[in-house]
Parts: C-alpha cells; structure tokens; sequence
C-alpha cells in the first residue's frame, strides 16, 4: 500500500512579499532593457569579458 505524499509546507506572508518584489524587478529591469537600446549596450559593455590572448605554440 503506498503512503500519501506529504503536504508540502506553505509560503509565509513574508516570503510572498519578497518573491513577488524579487519577481516585479526581475521584469522591471527586462521591461527597460528592451526598451533601453542605451541601457542595453552599456549592461553589454560593463559585463563582457575581456578577450583572452591565445599564444602560438614556440
């Protein structure tokens, strides 16, 4: 006979809150991104990597 799963404990008010703000900035900042060109190309320039140097084999 197989058990019945176990409920799965529920999200305080507080964590609600939190996930909900996490997730509206989450679309604030895509919602801009996408209609910042600027914005967008800056991100891109602040967060690249700078490119490795590969050296040929002596």
């Amino acid at each position: 006979m197989q058990t019945p799963p176990r409920p799965t404990p529920r999200e305080t008010t507080g964590a609600m809150v939190r996930n909900i703000g996490q997730e509206l900035t989450g679309s604030w900042m895509a919602h801009l991104l996408i209609c910042s060109k600027e914005l967008l190309h800056n991100l891109l320039i602040d967060t690249v990597r700078p490119p490795q140097r590969i050296n040929a084999p002596e």
